[in-house]
């Protein structure tokens, strides 16, 4: 005999409790799409918060974090000021390296001329008259530039190009033109040693005798500096206008897309989606 279970309510099904939406940055691990602003959900089988990625499906779990003491707090607050002495003792070494390059190709730079003049001292005005005729005889002051300038015009393209770059991943906040615009910051240690650098040379003149290599730092010196801080200035904005670019293209190329969610700020800083890899499942479930 069978029970008349007509007359019994069917149990309705249970449905996903709603508990919110994913306000940070989360990778779905399947295909790498960003799941922020996805909706967090209470599974009610097994009880669990997950989230379910609208690209390809993937139910994901999510790990519920208690929140941050205050001793977690603090060494947040002190992480955070560490790195901000570092940026900031980075910047000024990199600025006093410039500083060091351009010295150093302004000495270089003017070997040949230093070495062609045909007295040792800066005596009287004839000596002057002969030093300028000697310069214009080689050429003018481009044409006098000893060629191992290269290597220093090299060594410092790279280093601000360099920097460039790393100011575009520290200045995430920061896009457009101020972005090829900040980093010239670096160039004012530079300049201000040029200057100072300057009125030392003209003392020691004024003060009496200066050795050949004063003269060629005096008269080509400033052709000299003016070509360095331009390609500075230009490796410095290309590097920050390039960076993030370079940088995003090298995570892309060297990690996979669930160890790409720490670094997503490089992409949601420009307004530009995480890349989505579809293969990866695939792959991975293979």
């Amino acid at each position: 005999m069978t029970a008349d279970t007509s007359d019994q309510p069917n149990e309705a099904p249970k449905t996903d409790e709603r508990l919110g939406t994913i306000t940070g940055v989360r990778v779905c691990a399947k295909c790498g799409f960003n799941l922020m602003g996805q909706l967090i959900l209470r599974e009610p089988i097994y009880n669990l918060i997950v989230a379910r990625c609208p690209e390809c499906g993937q139910v994901t779990p999510l790990q519920e974090y208690p929140t941050l003491g205050r001793t977690a707090k603090r060494w947040a607050t002190l992480l955070g000021g560490v790195w901000v002495l570092f940026v900031l003792g980075a910047s000024v070494g990199i600025s006093f390296a410039m500083m060091g390059l351009m010295f150093g190709a302004v000495e270089v730079g003017g070997d040949d001329f230093s070495d062609a003049l045909p007295g040792d001292w800066w005596q009287t005005s004839a000596d002057r008259e002969t030093q300028l005729q000697t310069l214009q005889d080689m050429g003018g002051v481009i044409a006098a530039i000893d060629p191992w300038i290269l290597s220093l015009w090299f060594g410092g393209a790279v280093l601000s190009l360099i920097a460039g770059i790393g100011a575009s991943i520290v200045m995430l906040g920061i896009r457009g033109v101020r972005l090829a615009l900040v980093p010239m910051l670096l160039l004012i240690v530079p300049v201000v040693g040029f200057g100072i650098r300057r009125a030392v040379v003209l003392a020691e003149i004024k003060g009496g005798s200066v050795g050949t290599s004063e003269i060629a730092e005096w008269l080509m010196g400033p052709h000299i500096t003016a070509i360095t801080l331009v390609i500075f200035a230009v490796m410095l904005a290309a590097g920050a206008t390039f960076g993030r670019r370079i940088v995003r293209a090298l995570v892309v190329l060297l990690l996979p897309p669930p160890m790409r969610a720490g670094l997503a700020p490089l992409w949601l800083t420009d307004g530009k989606d995480l890349p989505k890899s579809p293969a990866w499942g695939a792959k991975k479930a293979k």
